[in-house]
């Protein structure tokens, strides 16, 4: 009897951490209630639209500073391992002050294939800067991951994640975002 009391307790204990400290998209729940605003206009059909260019897209803008909030527009989340990577100076607090939306979407493309025709890929992500206000697309940008492994010898049919580049990673995300912001005019 009392392993099973330890073990209720144990369980009780785990969510009661759980709800207090909450996972990644709880520090995001004022967030969540405006998602609606902050993925007005989001067209599905335009997503990975694979450019092959890493230009910083601008357009002259009234202002393209922060504070930025930075979300899945397929999924209406706040991407958190780009939102934490920011610069304090450009990360958004509370739904108040969001001056800038910034749309996240990562996918793979094959950029090639291999001497026994298996694909090779690489990770893109696709950053479409929003004005939350109007809904207004401000600028695109696409950044890309690493080359696909050059070789893959005897590994022949091995699984999809094996023969892709390296992933764009949030602080890769956070660092084109930042210097999307700094490149873009402002009057």
């Amino acid at each position: 009897m009392a392993l099973l009391g330890g073990a209720t307790f144990f369980c009780i204990a785990m969510i009661a951490v759980a709800a207090i400290v909450g996972g990644p998209q709880s520090s995001y729940a004022a967030f969540n209630k405006n998602m609606g605003v902050y993925t007005q206009g989001y067209d599905p059909s335009q997503a990975r639209q694979q450019r092959g260019s890493n230009d910083i897209t601008t357009t002259k803008l009234a202002s393209a500073s922060g504070p930025v909030l930075v979300v899945d527009p397929a999924s209406k989340t706040v991407v958190d391992d780009v939102q934490s990577s920011l610069p304090s100076n450009l990360k958004a607090t509370s739904p108040k002050n969001v001056n800038l939306v910034v749309w996240v979407d990562r996918y793979t493309y094959q950029s090639g294939s291999y001497d026994n025709g298996d694909p090779a890929y690489r990770w893109y992500a696709d950053l479409t800067f929003v004005d939350p206000s109007s809904g207004q697309h401000l600028g695109l940008t696409e950044i890309s991951g690493g080359d696909p492994p050059q070789s893959i010898g005897s590994l022949s049919g091995m699984d999809k994640e094996a023969r892709t580049g390296s992933r764009v990673s949030g602080s890769d995300v956070a660092k084109s975002i930042a210097d999307w912001v700094a490149a873009t005019p402002t009057g």
